[in-house]
């Protein structure tokens, strides 16, 4: 195996680690919350002559669970697919932002925080470190920016984007994201409408 692989692998684990320190909860707890095997984390971690990687269906997994993006690789080693956005638990809020989530969604009860990290919604003046809040009994309507799941081969990965029916459009100035992505309430499905925005801190 070569460097590049084995310090991404080592980040990987120093990110599990962390997660599972923070959660007070052991690998194997965590595995059974996930629905995967528990030697797929407790080897990973523990084992020096375990030679396989998490899956990246398996890391996205640990990503909902923890609510947090996992280390991308800066080296070539291990590559995952961008997140750009990671749910955002009340608890884990500034006192000033969970007031102000409180005064925002009233009696709401299906209302979810997240956290941008990505340009995806740049040009409509959502920056990474934005924190949207995004309401799942809210119907989508045009021009709504709203937050879905799309279903890749088994792996879920969740999207913030503008709603042109049948059509989620990005807007950004990087070219790569301009493909509109088709609603079809199987693998592209919506799943709840941005009704607000509070100001988070600004990624760099």
């Amino acid at each position: 195996m070569n460097d590049a692989v084995e310090d991404d692998r080592e980040l990987l684990r120093s990110w599990l680690r962390s997660n599972l320190a923070e959660r007070g909860i052991t690998p194997t707890k965590a595995a059974k919350e996930i629905g995967v095997a528990t030697t797929t984390i407790t080897k990973f971690l523990n084992d020096e002559s375990y030679t396989f990687t998490p899956s990246t269906p398996v890391i996205a997994k640990l990503e909902r669970f923890f609510g947090r993006p996992a280390p991308r690789s800066a080296s070539g080693g291990v590559s995952l697919p961008e997140i750009e956005a990671s749910p955002l638990p009340a608890d884990s809020m500034p006192e000033p932002m969970r007031r102000a989530l409180t005064a925002l969604t009233g009696a709401r009860k299906h209302v979810e925080a997240w956290t941008m990290h990505t340009n995806a919604l740049q040009a409509a003046g959502v920056l990474p470190g934005a924190v949207l809040l995004v309401d799942l009994d809210e119907i989508a309507r045009a021009g709504d920016i709203v937050c879905a799941e799309i279903n890749d081969q088994g792996t879920r990965r969740t999207v913030f984007r503008l709603y042109e029916k049948p059509y989620l459009v990005a807007a950004t100035f990087e070219a790569r994201s301009w493909m509109p992505i088709v609603v079809d309430d199987r693998n592209v499905i919506v799943r709840g409408v941005v009704t607000d925005r509070l100001a988070g801190r600004r990624l760099s």
